[in-house]
């Protein structure tokens, strides 16, 4: 029967039952009447309710949207059990056989074939992201590359990817969005490693999305179906994930449960029923529902959503994920587009099940019908699901339930169900949580990551209703949490009030046979309560002038709120008004008060399961997680007593004496044995009495006390998740573990603080970065065209002379920079660098001038020559020791010597002193431009090897020579390798360009892993190098890679070496055969431009920087062999390098592109300076620390606004610490120019310690990378400070993370360079418990030292899968230090890594 007008039929009210039967007055919104039901159960007793529940689809797991459905059904099902007391027969099905399971099973089982069989199949990617894109953004881009395609869909999408919206359509069209945009992005990079010759797909699941969909659509009709393992062990595998969630949650296991598999006979004797009934009929596809047939014969069809009964949209998504598709074309076989498939025929790749008209597969609705008639019978009294499923899904079941149980020869209805209820979505920003929209949060994650708890869960879908949509927002969480931590704090105050075992000696205790439940829960007076229900309110208040009118009216107003509908919301309220009324009473509550409140809302909470599996009934008063564990108690009793009475002494008029602590301890020790077993607090203990009696005995002493025992509340119990709430009077403190929202309150009181701190840092640092810019380069600008040394402009842009009113303007400028650059420099302890030789002419050019001026004859008297004082003019050397004389001649030639000051008559010591400081001024003139005029190096041919797969390699070749172009290539492998090949052509190089700086680059193809490899260009020059081991294996047992930071010729200086010589490659070459070393990978300032002098600003200055390095007569030596990786720096003292792409960014840049980074290893993001690639045992990721970062003074350290890496860069970067890596690969490198550690403290804004919040941020995805448990440890390599410093950052205490989480760094340099005089590097305990931005522990610290380089040893543990790596530090030639670690042990199944020591 269908009416014009769509409105719901009407709702046929089950029969009252006799008057002795006593049923709650209690109602339901009934979404068939849309409107609150009184509810009437079919059971003539009254006392059994069958309840069906639809359950979940099971193909991938569980998320918090699923979390509301079922704990809000939880919710329900309790308070219908143990609040109204009725039997509840609750039955829920688990689908684990429809089209998306089909789907999703069937494509995985392609993928995982092709991700076995195929190595960088482009043309198979390329299709699959064209037929992505094709099929869900409604564009051709069949002929666009993956580059040309991400800049595409970035510039078309750019508004909507910078929006948030609740729009379903918008947010599936964002999703495809970021699919294709991952997808194009990663293949970028897959063409990049093809190109360089690496033969796998190291990182594919930005290509899963695109591949699944588009490999289904080519092969799966392929799939042997009749194998169902290919469809079970997927839905076997989420099934059991599924209840394990569920069970997390404290959602109670279903009575009986359900599985469409096991069903299929049953489900086609339904569907032969209704067919037999006039209500189904068979097509060429299946068998399908009648609906008009259905409506002709007096029926209701879309009872719950009548006017969306025509809405072929829901219509076609009703039909399943394949099915559906082919719904959304006219069937002309249907006999309504509105009817729906109760059989399915099974195309080839789905599973199939015999049947009368073939074999099929049952339709998604049909399942719940058969499965729940089956169980429950002809009529349920509930039946709830969420609401997105009530069109068409649960209109379908009723249509087609009714239309089998109905009885043809009757005119009237058959209500199948009688109360249907649907429980709200859950959104978070708006948005609805879905599988299709990839926006959720997964219910295991969300709880191991401590987001949620299962009781903080369920307190906020109590607080929100079970209807009604729930949107999670920050106010929300924080209802939650401060409802919460009340009745945590009341549990405390009445277990301290009276604890458990007096109960029973007041004689009120409950029985624990779950007899007294009931009589504690509702009011004594329940023909009442309703009409309490209007005056007692939503809100806290109103519960009466005593205590105990407080509790009745509590008990009367909670029966009336679940009798509405359950709502509850109200008596969440109205336990926190019973809260404030009892704490606010005067007197305090007697304790058979205390008792009866907490017992009643201990049986509430318990009621609605908040307290893990305690019914009702227990009588243990409060919930779990208030008491310490019972092992544990001693030793707690005895620190909290102990402090007590220190609190107690040191507060007192009379103060403490230090013979009152010896006293105090010395009982405590008497009455607990710190070894007693409470292992986790023992050491506190023993600590606590330590720190007590070495308090020094002075004035002091009262204040010192308290600040320890403020610091053993504060600091130590509480990292260890205990707090000791201290009490007015003599009262002692509460033992108590530390809450959620005690947590959360003492964080956003440090946020406060260190908001006001950073504001402070900021405004400090905002006037101190004024100085930062040096006044010498201040208006090296394109505003003007010359200047003087001062670096004061001359003329302007157009080559004009300035005014003299302009100048004087500029001048003024210039000297306030001055002064401001000069403070600058003070307190961030910069290095001169480039203003040292200025400053050294400057000094010689006043000494000569002094020494001009100064009369050299001896001094007159009178107008007379002084005579001498023994009447002999005399020269050094004939003066004699034995004259009067000695004294003064002596500290005259000692004042000559020491301070080149000239003295009358000492003729040789001036001569000398000048010599010696025109030696010391040659020798700066020497360093500063020997090289640069002597060696340009424009003319320099050279060759190096850059990076080496195990199947490729990249050669830079430098050849100015145009005489000598083309250049051919030619390689063999070697005699002592497995192949002793011949020698083979590998490419020509027609010409180079000036552009490039006369470089070209060679890539090597098809070479053999682990094989050496000679290479010889037609110039000349020739190589060698060594391929790399296939991922995940060792070179004979071990596989080696060196690193360093920082060269600069000539260190320490020597005026007779070359001038181009760096004895830290020398150092380096020496070592090079016993290494046996993979490659070099090289952490920035491969130059340094302004030391000791900066000759230039232009890219042609940096590059013949660059070309001086390679024209060293040390180079040779020290690379032969041995590749070189590049990350990039600032190539300078003066840090400059954070104002974006501004100057001087480009022009350094420029050779770096050239010379380094054209043959890195590929390239992580299309057109990024950050690499990642694997080899051997390890994958590696190289920032780039400089071009992405805002300016280190923009914001303080602990601003989230402050970028080191940039978007992007910590995107790529976040992704490859969480990526899995395949068989054999235990370990991750993060490469970084400059330290990770915050240890450093001069400069410090410059290195990753002006940057905690990102740090932090990238610290916390390391530490997860322990989470997985595949035995892959993460380790930090960096340079730039001049020294060497190992540092560990351990995770926090009591955390998520595991011990053997622990990171590591490793920062060496110089390679060949200076040594900071001072120490830079320490360590301040206790700091990142300050600012929860991490612990930095020092583990070896190594300042001195011209020439440092770390050789890194992998290795494979013997009998164990752990990977061992060796860290060795070379010193000025000599090694000088190791250190060892463990990969944290691999834990089956994933999970967390045990708590192993590393080193």
């Amino acid at each position: 029967m269908a009416s014009s007008a769509r409105e719901q039929p009407p709702w046929q009210r089950p029969p009252p039952h006799p008057s002795h039967t006593e049923l709650p007055p209690l109602k339901i919104w009934n979404s068939l009447t849309r409107s609150k039901t009184p509810f009437i159960p079919v059971d003539p007793n009254g006392r059994k309710v069958t309840w069906y529940a639809c359950g979940p689809t099971v193909y991938d797991d569980a998320h918090l949207g699923h979390a509301r459905n079922y704990v809000t059904s939880d919710i329900l099902r309790r308070i219908m059990r143990d609040y109204f007391g009725f039997d509840v027969q609750y039955v829920m099905n688990i689908t684990d056989i429809d089209d998306k399971i089909i789907l999703r099973a069937r494509q995985q089982h392609l993928l995982q074939e092709f991700k076995a069989g195929q190595k960088n199949d482009i043309s198979t990617l390329k299709s699959a992201l064209v037929s992505y894109i094709s099929k869900n953004l409604d564009t051709s881009l069949a002929d666009a590359s993956p580059a040309a395609i991400h800049t595409i869909i970035s510039e078309t999408y750019a508004d909507l990817l910078g929006r948030n919206t609740a729009d379903e359509n918008e947010a599936k069209k964002k999703m495809h969005v970021k699919t294709t945009l991952g997808a194009a992005r990663a293949m970028t990079a897959i063409e990049a490693q093809t190109e360089a010759g690496v033969s796998t797909m190291e990182d594919s699941r930005n290509l899963d999305d695109i591949l699944m969909p588009y490999l289904d659509s080519q092969y799966g009709a392929t799939v042997e179906a009749r194998d169902h393992t290919i469809f079970t062990k997927l839905t076997r595998r989420h099934e059991e994930r599924f209840t394990e969630d569920m069970r997390a949650l404290n959602v109670l296991d279903p009575d009986v449960t359900t599985r469409v598999t096991e069903y299929g006979a049953q489900i086609v004797d339904f569907v032969s029923r209704i067919e037999q009934n006039g209500f189904a009929y068979k097509t060429s596809k299946g068998v399908y529902f009648d609906v008009d047939g259905f409506e002709r014969a007096n029926n209701h069809y879309a009872r719950l959503e009548p006017w969306n009964r025509n809405d072929q949209a829901l219509q076609a998504d009703g039909e399943g994920a394949i099915s559906g598709k082919e719904n959304k074309k006219v069937d002309l076989e249907k006999r309504s587009q509105a009817d729906f498939a109760l059989w399915k025929f099974s195309k080839p790749g789905e599973p199939s099940w015999p049947s009368p008209w073939g074999d099929g597969r049952p339709g998604w609705h049909i399942e719940c019908s058969a499965m729940a008639s089956d169980k429950l019978g002809s009529q349920l009294d509930i039946h709830s699901g969420g609401i997105d499923l009530a069109f068409p899904h649960h209109d379908n079941e009723l249509a087609q339930s009714e239309a089998y149980w109905c009885d043809t020869h009757s005119r009237h209805q058959h209500q199948w169900v009688n109360y249907f209820v649907h429980m709200g979505h859950l959104s978070i920003a708006g948005a609805k949580m879905s599988k299709s929209l990839k926006n959720f949060t997964t219910i295991r994650d969300a709880l191991s990551s401590g987001t949620w708890t299962s009781r903080g869960l369920r307190i906020v879908l109590l607080l929100g209703g079970w209807r009604e949509g729930i949107e999670i927002t920050g106010d929300l969480v924080k209802a939650g949490l401060a409802w919460e931590d009340k009745v945590d704090n009341f549990f405390i105050k009445a277990k301290d009030i009276l604890p458990d075992r007096e109960l029973q000696a007041l004689g009120l205790s409950d029985p624990t046979d779950g007899s007294a439940s009931t009589s504690i829960l509702l009011p004594t007076d329940k023909s009442t309560a309703t009409e309490m229900y209007d005056s007692i309110g939503h809100e806290n208040g109103g519960y009466g002038t005593s205590v105990e009118q407080a509790l009745d009216k509590a008990k009367r107003g909670t029966f009336a709120a679940l009798c509405d509908s359950f709502n509850t919301a109200v008596p969440m309220g109205i336990i926190s008004g019973l809260i404030t009324t009892y704490n606010a009473a005067d007197p305090t509550p007697s304790p058979a008060i205390t008792v009866h409140i907490a017992r009643w809302i201990t049986t509430m909470v318990n009621m609605f399961g908040l307290n893990g599996v305690a019914r009702p009934s227990d009588p243990v008063i409060g919930w779990s997680g208030l008491d310490v564990p019972e092992a544990d108690r001693p030793t707690l009793s005895a620190l909290s007593s102990l402090r007590d009475q220190l609190r107690t002494r040191a507060r007192s008029p009379e103060g403490i004496m230090h013979a009152d602590i010896e006293d105090l301890v010395a009982t405590s020790t008497k009455h607990v044995d710190a070894d007693d077993g409470s292992r986790g607090y023992a050491d506190l203990l023993q600590a606590f009495w330590a720190s007590a009696k070495s308090q020094p005995d002075d004035k002091d002493l009262a204040r010192n006390v308290l600040a320890l025992c403020d610091r053993i509340r504060d600091v130590d119990l509480w990292q260890r998740g205990i707090y000791l709430e201290d009490r007015e009077g003599n009262k002692p403190a509460l033992i108590r573990l530390v809450s959620k929202e005690m947590q959360v309150g003492k964080e956003e009181k440090e946020r406060q603080k260190q908001k006001a701190k950073a504001q402070r840092d900021a405004e400090a640092a905002a006037k101190a970065e004024k100085g930062r810019l040096s006044h010498t380069d201040m208006f090296k600008t394109d505003d003007y065209s010359a200047w003087d040394e001062e670096g004061l402009p001359t003329r302007d842009k157009e080559g004009l002379e300035l005014t003299k009113s302009r100048g004087k303007k500029l001048r003024k400028d210039w000297e306030r920079q001055k002064k401001l650059h000069e403070s600058w420099l003070k307190v961030h302890g910069i290095i001169p660098g480039h203003q040292i030789p200025p400053l050294v002419y400057a000094a010689f050019a006043v000494y000569v001038t002094w020494l001009i001026i100064t009369p050299g004859e001896e001094t007159k008297v009178n107008g007379k020559p002084k005579p001498p004082l023994n009447g002999k003019r005399h020269s050094d050397k004939n003066v004699s020791p034995s004259t009067s004389t000695h004294q003064g001649d002596g500290w005259q030639r000692a004042k000559t010597w020491v301070m080149g000051v000239p003295s009358p008559g000492l003729t040789l010591s001036n001569i000398a002193t000048v010599a010696f400081n025109l030696f010391l001024l040659l020798g700066v003139l020497d360093v500063v431009y020997r090289g640069q005029l002597f060696y340009p190096s424009r003319d320099l041919s050279f060759t190096r090897v850059g990076y080496v797969s195990d199947t490729t390699a990249k050669i830079l070749v430098r050849e100015p020579d145009t005489a000598q172009f083309p250049v051919y290539l030619s390689y063999r492998a070697l005699p002592d390798s497995a192949l002793n090949d011949s020698w083979k052509a590998a490419g020509t190089l027609e010409a180079s360009l000036e552009s490039k700086d006369y470089t070209r680059t060679f890539t090597i193809k098809g070479l053999r892993a682990s094989t050496h490899y000679q290479y010889a260009l037609s110039t000349n020059h020739t190589g060698f190098f060594r391929t790399a081991p296939t991922h995940g294996r060792l070179l004979d047992g071990k596989f080696t890679f060196l690193t360093s930071s920082c060269l600069k010729p000539r260190f320490p200086y020597s005026p007779l070496s070359h001038p181009l010589a760096f004895v830290g490659l020398r150092h380096l070459a020496t070592w090079l055969p016993r290494l046996n070393a993979q490659f070099m990978v090289f952490l920035g300032d491969f130059i340094y431009i302004d030391v000791p002098h900066r000759h230039g600003y232009d890219a042609e200055t940096y590059r013949s920087e660059y070309r001086r390095v390679y024209a060293s007569p040390d180079w040779p030596a020290a690379s032969q062999g041995l590749p070189w990786l590049h990350v990039i720096d600032d190539h300078e003292i003066a840090n400059d390098w954070d104002r974006g792409l501004a100057h001087p960014y480009p022009e350094a840049r420029d050779p770096w592109d050239i010379y380094h980074a054209s043959v890195n290893p590929p390239q992580a993001e299309i057109n990024a300076s950050y690499f990642t690639f694997t080899q051997g045992p390890a994958s590696f990721f190289m920032l780039d620390t400089r071009r992405y970062r805002t300016p280190s003074a923009s914001n303080p350290a602990t601003s989230p606004n402050k970028t080191m890496l940039g978007p992007a860069q910590l995107s790529s970067l976040l992704h490859f610490l969480q990526r899995e890596e395949a068989a054999g690969i235990k370990w991750k490198f993060v490469i970084s120019s400059i330290p990770f550690t915050r240890n450093w403290r001069v400069n410090s804004k410059d290195t990753w310690a002006g940057y905690l919040h990102e740090r932090r941020e990238v610290l916390e995805a390391m530490w997860d990378v322990s989470l997985r448990g595949d035995g892959v440890g993460v380790v930090l390599l960096s340079g730039d400070r001049h020294e060497f410093a190992a540092t560990a950052f351990p995770p926090p205490k009591g955390g998520r993370w595991p011990l053997s989480a622990t990171v590591h760094e490793f920062s060496t340099s110089p390679l060949s360079m200076f040594y900071l005089p001072i120490r830079s590097y320490w360590e301040v305990e206790g700091e990142g418990e300050r600012d929860g931005m991490g612990e930095d522990v020092c583990i070896k610290y190594l300042p001195d030292g011209n020439s440092k380089f770390g050789a890194v040893e992998l290795e494979q543990v013997k009998g164990n899968e752990q990977g061992l790596l060796r860290f060795r530090l070379f010193v000025d030639g000599v090694e000088t230090w190791q250190y060892v670690l463990m990969t944290p042990p691999a834990v089956a199944g994933g999970g967390r890594g045990k708590d192993a020591i590393w080193g």
